[in-house]
């Protein structure tokens, strides 16, 4: 399911009713969604992947910006999905944590 989903405040137990399992499929892994539901920005996700997304990291080459994985823009090209910044364009890298 593409767009974004809402849902008033403590009612993400309502999603598994509302929402088939073909169209509970998280934005970070894309696996379906089967319990620990969590909405974030109007996008789906597994409780414990949208921590991981939160902890990635990513430096932007071209305005220098530090980005967490949801922060950053997404197209295809050539059919394969390429991250960029969304402040300028620019191309990203994971910055690794030691």
């Amino acid at each position: 399911m593409k767009g974004k989903i809402t849902a008033p405040p403590g009612s993400l137990r309502k999603l598994y009713e509302e929402l088939s399992l073909e169209e509970r499929i998280c934005e970070y892994c894309g696996r379906p969604i089967r319990r620990n539901i969590d909405l974030y920005q109007g996008r789906l996700y597994h409780h414990g992947c949208l921590l991981s997304a939160k902890e990635r990291r990513y430096r932007c080459l071209g305005c220098g910006a530090w980005l967490s994985w949801l922060e950053l823009g997404e197209a295809e090209v050539l059919g394969r999905r390429v991250r960029s910044c969304p402040i300028c364009g620019g191309r990203v890298k994971e910055v690794k944590r030691r």
